[in-house]
């Protein structure tokens, strides 16, 4: 599976926005994931499950090679840029619950890395800072950092799946 980019032209599909957003490539891999953790709550639909396994696997195989040794996950993935605690947290939820699934090492390892990361930009106040801003529309990506509820939500989310 290739990094994905921000977006797409619907008529043309003409790839829009950039290359490896952080958040957005959390955003996608939460979707595969959480959908592929909806249908196993479920009955049936094996062939879906099964593709959204390989999906799962997919992307975070592509992007375990952008994460930093530290833990870190940059705003823009593919040129190590800035890093983006909202990115490291949705990454690190993905992680791992794919992890705890899979009984995989190296994905839980991945997780610990992002969670101890993410640790150290936590405010004494138990929130999370060192977001990347909203974003204000494809190709319009804030240079600010700051606090993301996402980011919380998602460290939170890790800890209990770590924390079983």
């Amino acid at each position: 599976m290739k990094i994905p980019f921000h977006s797409f032209k619907e008529e043309s599909y003409e790839l829009l926005g950039v290359c490896g957003w952080g958040r957005g490539c959390a955003w996608w891999a939460i979707g595969i994931i959480d959908s592929l953790k909806a249908l196993l709550q479920s009955d049936g639909h094996n062939k879906e499950k099964a593709e959204l396994l390989k999906l799962s696997i997919e992307i975070l195989d592509a992007l375990k090679g952008y994460i930093h040794d530290d833990g870190t996950v940059d705003r823009m993935v593919l040129n190590f840029s800035i890093p983006d605690s909202s990115a490291c947290a949705m990454l690190a939820y993905c992680y791992s619950y794919m992890a705890d699934l899979l009984k995989n090492d190296e994905y839980k390892n991945l997780a610990i890395k992002m969670k101890e990361k993410l640790r150290s930009v936590t405010r004494r106040s138990g929130i999370v800072d060192l977001s990347q801003g909203d974003t204000h529309g494809i190709g319009f990506y804030s240079e600010k950092l700051c606090v993301v509820p996402a980011a919380q939500g998602f460290a939170i989310a890790t800890s209990e799946i770590l924390g079983k």
